[in-house]
């Protein structure tokens, strides 16, 4: 099946490429809203509120003074654990511009999703038409794991579209070289020298620390690209690795650029082996999405070849439209994942009306709510007068460089914790009750124990509804006002 684009001019295929980025932006924006995305808060991934927090730093500082923060400025994990990463500067950027509302910062993974997928269309288009653009862009944009990372602020996007543009950019050098006079061995040389530095890029931004892995690593990596692509796809993906299509012989340096790029990252998650966070994969999906077309179209050409003449388009007709809706259409697209949680905004809003001025609040809560927590008051505190205290930090002694290790609580006594809360330094405190068993500590059941045995120190003043993916949770979260002991009585 010989492609449909020999005859195009530049001008038009560029016309078709911002097309398709404008028709991915749509798409992509779409399923955010069908998934849930605009409504959920930052809970998706226990990364994701910091990611928003440390774009929204970046956004004040370029819009207003260095020295007006974010909300959770003073928050000591902020502070030492925040990840000044090229990701969270460009979300930054684009809220100094569109805002910084949940729904301009998910645009933002829009833009990006959007972006590879144009890069992917691009690819197949010069090699293999239209149509086969089109099947490879739909592949990659409405696979379920796709889906997800773009709906979540995670950074895997953004590598994605970057070492996708690279590989297809080392294509673009190897095919100025003159490919033909270029023996095998070199240009697969090359390639591995490709993987090679894009694996090192990869792990030196991404992985920071590397433990070993095990021989098992690769089909685990195997079983993780079924499901985000679906077995049909992932099958094409190794047919176009394998397969040398008859009607592209010059379509050697995208194929080595993409397989380089696979094996990079296979090469990475190897090296992450003991971890369960599969997240990596998706930087090689774009990757495997230009294979499985190009396998697609190898197959076609192949049964079609072996018919006889009369039916030779009709079998590769219908063969095509077939592989078509194979390639759009993985077994996992209608996969019923709908990002839900929430809770934390609504006490966010509360704690910004009645404040009124400058507060500072504890939450107790599990890693991921109370960044949760922290998102949704930077997002509606505009003046940036609350700030944010996190359990986690403050009632627990320091663990090291072991995250590992298991938490120690600051203070062994009840009434240790007790003069401390009504010390002054706290105007209010947020309390989960509903933290999941894994990340229960002994903290949450004293700070709980605090609160029932002294309740002239603690008013609660409002509570909301917690959902953490979907299922709605027990006990709900409930706001505290701080009643000082000197004002314990007056009116």
């Amino acid at each position: 099946m010989s492609s449909d684009n020999s005859r195009v001019p530049n001008s038009r295929r560029w016309v078709r490429v911002l097309i398709a980025f404008l028709v991915a932006f749509d798409v992509a924006a779409l399923f955010q809203w069908a998934d849930g995305a605009f409504q959920s808060e930052f809970g998706g991934h226990a990364d994701e509120a910091e990611n928003f927090l440390a774009a929204l730093r970046t956004r004040d500082a370029l819009v207003h003074a260095p020295d007006r923060g974010s909300a959770s400025a003073e928050n000591p994990d902020v502070q030492q654990r925040g990840r000044r990463r090229g990701f969270s500067h460009a979300l930054g950027a684009w809220m100094a511009v569109f805002g910084t509302s949940r729904i301009a910062a998910l645009l933002f993974m829009s833009a990006l999703a959007a972006a590879t997928t144009a890069l992917i269309f691009y690819s197949v288009q010069r090699e293999s038409g239209m149509w086969a653009a089109t099947a490879a862009s739909l592949l990659w944009l409405c696979a379920p794991a796709v889906r997800e990372s773009f709906e979540t602020l995670l950074p895997e996007q953004s590598g994605a579209l970057i070492l996708t543009g690279a590989a297809l950019l080392w294509a673009r050098m190897m095919e100025g070289g003159n490919l033909r006079r270029t023996s095998a061995p070199k240009w697969i040389g090359m390639a591995a020298l490709f993987g090679i530095a894009a694996v090192l890029a990869y792990a030196g931004a991404q992985l920071l620390k590397i433990v070993p892995g095990n021989p098992r690593a690769a089909g685990v990596f195997l079983r993780e690209c079924v499901s985000v692509l679906g077995i049909a796809a992932t099958a094409f993906a190794i047919t176009g690795a394998v397969l040398r299509r008859r009607s592209d012989p010059q379509g050697g340096p995208v194929r080595a650029a993409m397989l380089a790029l696979v094996a990079g990252v296979l090469f990475a998650r190897w090296m992450k082996a003991d971890v369960v966070d599969s997240r990596v994969i998706i930087v090689a999906t774009p990757a495997l999405a230009i294979l499985a077309a190009r396998g697609a179209l190898a197959l076609a050409e192949f049964v079609g070849s072996q018919a006889l003449a009369p039916v030779v388009a009709l079998r590769r007709r219908v063969l095509w439209i077939f592989l078509l809706l194979l390639l759009a259409l993985p077994m996992d697209l209608l996969h019923a994942w709908h990002k839900d949680w929430r809770g934390f905004g609504a006490i966010a809003l509360t704690l910004v009306e009645e404040s009124q001025g400058p507060a500072r609040v504890l939450v107790v809560s599990d890693p991921r709510g109370e960044r949760m927590l922290c998102s949704e008051v930077a997002m509606h505190d505009r003046a940036r007068q609350i700030t944010i205290e996190r359990g986690s930090e403050t009632l627990v002694e320091s663990r090291g460089n072991d995250p590992r290790a298991k938490p120690q609580e600051r203070f062994d006594e009840d009434q240790e914790l007790l003069a401390y809360l009504t010390s002054g330094r706290i105007q209010y405190m947020v309390l989960d009750s509903a933290v999941p068993y894994e990340t229960h500590a002994g903290y949450h059941d004293q700070v709980r124990r605090v609160i029932e045995d002294n309740v002239r120190n603690f008013w609660p003043t409002h509570d909301s509804v917690i959902i953490r993916d979907g299922e709605l949770q027990g006990r709900p979260l409930k706001i505290y006002r701080v009643i000082l002991p000197d004002r314990i009585g007056l009116p």
